[in-house]
């Protein structure tokens, strides 16, 4: 049976990504960052499949001061802990979906450092010191397409002392 309907106008994009299994979340769980301009992480490398791969910043739970998220493209990363990878379509038929994404780790500095690479545009989450605690839950920015087979870094990098920070991330990759 043919639908009359676009995908668009039905199904948000990312949203059909996960429908058909082709959407993965990982986070960095919980982890304190005890000195200003120290940062927690959290590192990808891209498969080399010729398919595009859409990345969004999910959301972020933190406590204290201002945050400022950064993506970096390239760069070497190094120090970061494994951490687990998931696909968001959690059917049978999905959940143990292989998404291509290698190296799938997090950390805190100084343990892990990230040397090189190039910056994206950041933005600041707002802290204690302007009133604002950062809700969790919350997404910012939207989707970038990906480079294939390069590495990645999300960095949250504490503006003040003492931010426990908990980030999450969504890779989406299509066809």
């Amino acid at each position: 049976m043919t639908s009359i309907f676009k995908q668009s106008e039905t199904v948000p994009f990312f949203d059909s990504l996960i429908s058909s299994g082709k959407a993965w979340r990982f986070s960095t769980g919980r982890l304190l960052v005890t000195a200003s301009g120290q940062y927690a992480s959290l590192h990808f490398h891209t498969p080399d499949s010729g398919k595009h791969i859409y990345y969004s910043f999910a959301r972020i739970s933190k406590t204290g001061a201002e945050v400022e998220i950064t993506l970096v493209e390239g760069g070497e990363y190094s120090g970061g802990v494994e951490t687990q990878i998931w696909n968001m379509n959690r059917r049978p038929e999905y959940a143990n979906g292989v998404s291509g994404l290698t190296n799938v780790s997090c950390g805190v500095s100084p343990t892990t450092t990230i040397s090189g690479g190039w910056n994206a545009p950041g933005y600041v989450i707002p802290g204690a010191s302007q009133g604002v605690v950062k809700n969790g839950g919350t997404s910012e920015g939207g989707f970038l397409c990906l480079a294939s087979d390069e590495d990645y870094t999300v960095k949250a990098t504490a503006l003040d002392v003492n931010t426990y920070i908990d980030m999450m991330v969504n890779v989406g990759i299509y066809p």
